[in-house]
């Protein structure tokens, strides 16, 4: 089964389940009908485990497998290890007892997944490290600094770029690439105080290392 169909049967029984219409599960107490879930939920995550289509892209692919992660561009692997530091968030933050599709699911499951994310996410960082210590810097700057050095350039205070935030961050895509979600989270952090910032989404740290982009490119110039 794909994973989308398998989406698709977890959503409609959280909707048979909010109307009272799955056999099995009644009792009065909250906690008792939240455990009763527990089983299915785990169940229909298995299935997500098997999906047909499942890639690294899904939050539950969880095989480190370090030969996939090498087959993914710099860009690519940016936006993995956003997305899979986000789910891992989720996880952690209720245990897998909610904010999850298929919510609610056993502390010990969600542990497990823990663990195996954290291992991916380690993967994917030492990759970007080392696309990043050889060949070209520049041919290897990731998407945050690219916005980090369009920004320390001044181009989000081009006259023609005022107003509209979307068409900001489409017209940065544009030069940039990267997926609109990334560009749009980058460029709110700039916007945001320190307590506000979503630290994922790193362009802000990035304005001393573009100074420094900017100054080599300079006297790059000057050598000519």
């Amino acid at each position: 089964m794909k994973y989308n169909e398998i989406i698709e049967k977890i959503e409609k029984f959280k909707l048979d389940f909010s109307y009272g219409n799955v056999e099995g599960i009644e009792d009065d107490d909250p906690f008792e009908i939240h455990n009763k879930q527990i089983p299915y939920m785990e169940k229909y995550l298995d299935l997500l485990f098997k999906a047909e289509d499942l890639n690294i892209t899904h939050d539950e692919y969880l095989d480190t497998d370090q030969g996939i992660i090498s087959s993914h561009n710099l860009y690519e692997l940016e936006e993995l290890l956003t997305n899979k530091k986000k789910f891992l968030e989720n996880l952690e933050s209720s245990n897998g007892r909610y904010g999850l599709l298929y919510s609610p699911i056993s502390r010990d499951r969600s542990i497990k997944m823990q663990y195996k994310v954290s291992n991916i996410i380690l993967l994917i960082k030492n990759e970007i490290k080392k696309r990043e210590q050889i060949g070209d810097p520049e041919k290897q700057i990731t998407l945050t600094k690219k916005i980090a050095l369009l920004k320390e350039l001044g181009f989000f205070d081009l006259e023609k770029l005022s107003g509209n935030d979307s068409f900001k961050a489409k017209i940065t895509q544009l030069i940039t690439g990267g997926s609109i979600d990334s560009i749009s989270r980058n460029l709110k952090n700039y916007n945001l105080p320190d307590d506000k910032r979503d630290y994922k989404y790193s362009s802000f740290q990035y304005s001393e290392e573009s100074k420094k982009m900017i100054s080599k490119a300079k006297s790059h110039t000057r050598e000519k």
